[in-house]
């Protein structure tokens, strides 16, 4: 499956709600970024579904240091926001790094 690493309801949620068309279709599609869309098994992308790293994590822990700077990485390219309690999980994933 191809997954979009923030999910497109997260990314309404975090701001994306103000952009028009053209711009919501520029980020369900872009192919700029390795990490934007991101080929994972199929059971991992349901799994997922729209769940941020509040709610959800990698099956392998070893996953974890490169989804936390992915998904922090894809946030700030988009200007969009990132809440308080999915910063300091975002700051969980990262402590083993």
């Amino acid at each position: 499956d191809i997954d979009h690493l923030v999910p497109l309801e997260e990314a309404h949620t975090a701001g994306g709600w103000a952009w028009d068309r053209s711009y919501k279709t520029a980020f369900a599609n872009s192919l700029g970024d390795p990490s934007h869309l991101v080929a994972v098994a199929a059971g991992v992308n349901r799994s997922k579904g729209s769940r941020t790293p509040l709610e959800w994590r990698p099956p392998s822990r070893a996953a974890w240091c490169w989804y936390a700077r992915a998904w922090v990485a894809v946030k700030e390219q988009w200007q969009l926001r990132i809440a308080p309690d999915e910063a300091v999980a975002l700051l969980e994933l990262r402590s083993g790094c």
